[in-house]
């Protein structure tokens, strides 16, 4: 909500460094006109003192003035309905409190290296205590309970992390704990985020009854279960309910316990996070891959949807034994390894969202255990999908590895290098 509060530690070395700088270039332009102007070491002596007097008003009173500045812009609420209608807003407010809280830090430290006194370095610190409260102020009054819930821990989901969980939000006055309760290793299917995927907003939208394109601000809210047979899809095993809370009409859904208020839902047709799915229909793009979704009457767990052009792969003699299961499902971060065994062409669905950065290697146990690079697909216009084209056994191995991530570890490799040979040929010049 306050973007300048997270470069307090940037602006702090900045600071430090334009200070010094600043101070450097103003001693050295007016040590020249002083030698210009003033020919009598008494006139010259005169008018520093006169200058020094003045140039400490005016430092004093840019810093009282950037600090005003600085808390105004920190403690003025900004009431926001929606973050991109506020954001220019934001952001002036951002570089103004940015600037005044540099413009403060650089008069004080000119202060203290002009006048070396006890009174000079408890301003410094004043504007250095200063930035740092109001950078942890946000932190501090949040008016909201903890985020951790005792009742979403793992030991209180069977099977986990094999299904998700998610909450019935509308009306609800646990909604806001929920959406940031730490799920300690639950796969939760609303999510609280300030960047979500279009994918995971548009598939959960239909889920929830509204257009596929409709925009929500930071997470995702689930005020009504339109399509059950989404919830399925999704995975979604438990469903979180305060008491006298509607919820929709399906049989199947059964009340498992009530535990701090809150009533927990069985949902026993959930779909596993990781299944093999028999067929699937292949479609150009996302828009055509939503349509499939809002067509009702589909079964999950018999068919898929997938975007790309898969290829046509011929399959050798298997001997082993003809089942579908997926006997291992680790999952660690942006890494996934699966085993699973297939009686024919499977598509392997994997319930993580989908975005640019996914990659797979596949090694069947048929002969081939060298792990071949392979497509990661768009499945249910949400999730991630694996084609095991042939009957066997597979070693599956995903990982989240975006280009932006590569690339700013080479140049952050890259400026190591030359910091370090720049370094080393000025200690060998010396």
């Amino acid at each position: 909500r306050n973007p300048a509060r997270h470069l307090a530690v940037v602006q702090m070395g900045l600071a430090l460094l334009a200070g010094f700088g600043l101070d450097s270039l103003l001693f050295s332009t007016a040590e020249a006109q002083s030698t210009q102007r003033v020919k009598n070491s008494r006139e010259k002596l005169r008018a520093l003192r006169v200058s020094s007097v003045n140039v400490f008003r005016w430092r004093v009173a840019g810093i009282m003035l950037a600090c005003t500045v600085v808390l105004t812009a920190g403690l003025t609420p900004i009431d926001v309905s929606d973050s991109l209608a506020t954001l220019p807003q934001r952001v002036i407010r951002g570089v103004v409190w940015f600037l005044a809280a540099v413009l403060a830090l650089i008069l004080v430290l000119q202060l203290v290296r002009a006048k070396r006194s006890r009174g000079a370095l408890v301003l410094l610190l004043g504007v250095i205590a200063l930035d740092l409260v109001l950078y942890a102020q946000p932190l501090l009054y949040m008016g909201r309970e903890p985020g951790h819930l005792d009742y979403l821990t793992a030991d209180q989901f069977p099977d986990n992390p094999r299904y998700m969980v998610a909450f019935h939000e509308e009306e609800s006055r646990e909604s806001v704990k929920l959406l940031h309760a730490e799920d300690s290793g639950i796969p939760i299917l609303n999510v609280y985020s300030s960047i979500l995927p279009e994918r995971a907003v548009e598939a959960s939208n239909l889920l929830a009854g509204r257009p596929a394109e409709t925009y929500l601000e930071n997470h995702i809210e689930l005020f009504e279960i339109a399509r059950p047979d989404l919830l399925d899809m999704f995975g979604v095993r438990w469903l979180l309910v305060e008491p006298d809370t509607p919820i929709y009409a399906d049989p199947s859904l059964r009340l498992v316990r009530e535990t701090a208020g809150i009533g927990v839902y069985e949902n026993p047709d959930a779909l596993p996070l990781v299944r093999l799915v028999p067929e699937w229909t292949v479609v150009a793009d996302g828009a055509a891959s939503i349509e499939w979704l809002e067509e009702p009457g589909h079964d999950y767990a018999a068919e898929a949807v997938i975007e790309g052009d898969p290829p046509s792969v011929e399959c050798p003699i298997y001997d082993g034994p003809a089942i579908d299961t997926v006997t291992r499902f680790d999952l660690e971060g942006g890494d996934i390894h699966i085993t699973a065994m297939t009686a024919g062409p499977r598509l392997l669905v994997v319930n993580q969202t989908y975005v640019d950065g996914w990659r797979a290697w596949v090694g069947a146990g048929a002969g081939n255990t060298s792990g071949d690079s392979a497509t990661v697909y768009p499945a249910y216009h949400r999730w991630l999908g694996v084609l095991l084209p042939c009957e066997g056994t597979y070693e599956v191995h995903l990982q989240y590895l975006p280009h932006s991530l590569q690339w700013g570890a080479v140049i952050s490799l890259v400026t190591v290098i030359g910091i370090a040979l720049a370094v080393g040929w000025m200690i060998l010049r010396r």
